[in-house]
């Protein structure tokens, strides 16, 4: 119950801050067969819950907060995750710098760890292409005193016959400290109708004999305000 209020405060904050003027507030919710993050099911492949709202100032400054339903090893059943962050247009690029806190309420010993991103971005009119990275410096409890580092990149293709319908691809590479890397691919397609969106993805990683990182397909259906 506690959970679950704080993100139900951090809605309500966001509604009341989006009222000011000179800042927009975006939102979305969504229902997934399961939740993947960086092609690892973070919900043990069971059904899933997610939350997203963002404010965004005039002067391309913005904050947000994330929250999704998880089922993983460590008995953790909340994400939270808080982001702030800048972008600029350059030209035909968009540059977003970014700063992310997420957390599990409740995780023994310590409940989050702090990322550092950036991505470019350009809508090329036949695809939109995004590629970033984001790392995580060692010495934060939960990642075992280990920094990551994670390059990724997404493409969107939208139908030109269908403009309702987009394919989407994406590819990941991670390294967690000196132990371990991974790759992970997704390929899939989302169908839109007004303020609601369908998504069909199929994703895999380069591990394996581990069940939440085997290929999958997941379904999602998602409500933009």
């Amino acid at each position: 119950m506690k959970k679950i209020t704080l993100i139900m405060l951090g809605a309500v904050v966001f509604s009341q801050a989006a009222q000011a003027q000179s800042v927009t507030l975006d939102a979305d919710i969504a229902f997934v067969t399961q939740y993947v993050d960086r092609g690892i099911s973070a919900s043990n492949g069971k059904v899933s819950g997610l939350g997203n709202f963002t404010l965004t100032h005039e002067s391309n400054f913005y904050a947000g907060i994330f929250a999704a339903r998880v089922n993983n090893a460590f008995g953790d059943d909340v994400e939270l995750e808080y982001y702030g962050g800048f972008f600029k247009q350059l030209g035909a690029y968009e540059v977003d710098l970014t700063i992310i806190y997420d957390s599990f309420p409740g995780h023994p010993g310590s409940d989050g760890f702090i990322e550092f991103g950036g991505s470019v971005s350009r809508d090329f009119g036949l695809a939109y292409v995004r590629s970033g990275v984001l790392y995580a410096p060692g010495g934060q409890n939960i990642l075992f005193n280990n920094d990551k580092i994670y390059f990724y990149s997404d493409l969107d293709i939208p139908i030109p016959t269908l403009p309702w319908l987009t394919l989407a691809v994406r590819g990941g590479y991670e390294e967690f400290g000196n132990t371990s890397d991974k790759w992970d691919w997704g390929l899939g397609a989302r169908a839109t109708y007004k303020s609601w969106e369908a998504g069909l993805m199929y994703y895999d990683t380069s591990i394996r004999n581990n069940d939440n990182a085997d290929a999958r397909v997941v379904f999602s259906l998602k409500r933009y305000f």
